[in-house]
This record gives structure tokens, sequence and C-alpha cells, in this order.
């Protein structure tokens, strides 16, 4: 007897609580799209530089710098949160894209043929998936 009483009161504060942790998720939802759109747009990457010895030519040496983020599109549809019984939350953003405009590069070769160029390029990132 008692038992069902107290199961249909579960389930009718149930539809309360499924609403409240909806709205939850939905919060965490909005502030993980804009640390992930504010933070990488903010974000300072160092430059990437390096060299590579070679057999026969020489070191080859490289940079890469300026690189910042300049559009990112994050598709709300594709930010799922799980919140686990102990209270963790896992975030999982998947279809993300990113532009990074006008990052400077160049190389060396140090050795025959004596290679070398620089110049500014451009680059677009799609398809990224991000566990948090």
């Amino acid at each position: 007897g008692g038992g069902g009483g107290g199961g249909g009161q579960l389930r009718g504060g149930g539809g309360e609580m499924v609403r409240e942790l909806s709205m939850k998720v939905a919060a965490v939802k909005e502030q993980v799209m804009w640390l992930l759109t504010s933070d990488l747009l903010s974000a300072e990457v160092p430059p990437i530089v390096g060299s590579r010895a070679s057999s026969g030519s020489g070191t080859f040496n490289y940079a890469i710098g300026n690189l910042r983020v300049t559009k990112i599109d994050v598709p709300r549809h594709k930010v799922i949160v799980v919140c686990s019984k102990e209270g963790k939350v896992t975030i999982k953003a998947t279809e993300i894209s990113a532009s990074i405009s006008s990052f400077t590069w160049l190389y060396k070769q140090r050795g025959s043929p004596h290679l070398k160029d620089c110049g500014i390029a451009d680059a677009t990132i799609s398809g990224l998936s991000l566990w948090l």
C-alpha cells in the first residue's frame, strides 16, 4: 500500500526534478559555449619554433607565429552535458569549426639546396571534438 503512494509522489516530484535538472544542464551548456568561444578567441598561443636535421640536406629550421583563433563555431546541439551520480560533470562538444587568420610562417634550410621562404596564411579547422 504505502510504497505505491510514495512512488506516485516521487513520479510527480520527479517531473519537476527533471525540469530543474534540464534547466541546470542548459545553463551549463551556455557556460561551456561561452567559455569555449570567449577563451579560445582571446587565447594567445606561443610561437612554434623548431629544427629538424636531415641526412644529406642539412638542417631545416621553421617557425609559425601569430596563432590566434579569429572565429569559432560550436553548434549548440552538438554540446552534450552528462552528470554522473557522483556529481561529476562531463562535457563533449563535437563538430566545432574554427579559423586562424593571418598567422606567420617561415622555413630555412641550412645545407644544399638552401631553400627558404616566409609568408602569411589563413587556416580553417573543422570537425574538432573536445571532451571536458
